[in-house]
């Protein structure tokens, strides 16, 4: 059986990124959404909350130095 990974909020991860608030979190999204708009580190939503895993929050950590 395989074992649920762990889900992180907007408001758990912004200070990883070294951001001011949870804002600024969802504008650096956006703003990799418009170049990587397949990117699933992205796109993963449950509901209408952007939630990441672990893997996540490192590939998204990739995509930023290609800003």
């Amino acid at each position: 059986m395989k074992q649920l990974e762990e889900l992180y909020t907007i408001s758990e991860i912004y200070p990883i990124f070294k951001l001011k608030n949870e804002r600024s979190l969802k504008r650096l999204i956006n703003q990799l959404l418009l170049k990587h708009p397949k990117a699933t580190c992205l796109n993963r939503k449950v509901g209408s909350r952007h939630m990441m895993t672990a893997e996540d929050i490192e590939e998204m950590k990739t995509l930023c130095l290609n800003l």
